[in-house]
Parts: structure tokens; sequence; C-alpha cells
């Protein structure tokens, strides 16, 4: 069997499909629950967010994550939270202080 780890948040599993399920199998119970994400996109560079992601970080109980798609010119924002209020209120943060585009 290939070893597999956990720090913190994050799960490494073995690329083999076989010995992947089995641990899965181990690690699943973590992943229940309700979380809700939500994804927009923005033309700004990374560097210019920093702040802002920190501050919807700051302001509401959510998880931010940014991620580069420089084929599309873009970063893909994703908002991720257990709560659909605290999500639609980070939401309408992000949408009134970073300069979205459609995707």
């Amino acid at each position: 069997m290939s070893p597999g780890c956990v720090v913190e948040n994050v799960h490494v599993l073995p690329g083999i499909p076989a010995e992947m399920r089995r641990m899965f199998e181990e690690v699943a119970p973590e992943f229940d629950g309700d979380r809700r994400s939500r994804t927009v996109h923005t033309a700004e560079p990374e560097a210019d967010l920093v702040e802002r992601l920190g501050e919807i970080q700051r302001r509401f109980d959510v998880s931010v994550g940014c991620y580069p798609d420089r084929e599309a010119g873009h970063n893909r924002l994703k908002l991720t939270a257990d709560d659909e209020t605290a999500l639609a209120d980070a939401a309408a943060w992000l949408a009134d202080n970073v300069a979205l585009v459609d995707q």
C-alpha cells in the first residue's frame, strides 16, 4: 500500500485508484457537511487583491481561494462557507469591492 498523509486540512492520497479508494474511505467522514461555494472572476491582478481578500475573510466566516487562469486572462475567486447567509453577504461585498468580469 502506498503512503498517504494528512497535514491540517490537506489530505494526500496515493495515485493508484484502488489504494486511493481504500484510504479515502478512512477520511471520507471528514468531508461531511453542507459546504457551499460561489465562484466569480476578475481581471484584477492577484497581487492587487491581497488586502481585499484578507478583508473579506476578516468580515465574514468564509474561505477565499484565488486561482489564476492565464489563458482566459482572469483570476477565479472562490468563496466557501458553511452558512448560506455568510456566503451571500461575502459575495455581495466582493461584488462591491472588486471589478468582476463575466465568465
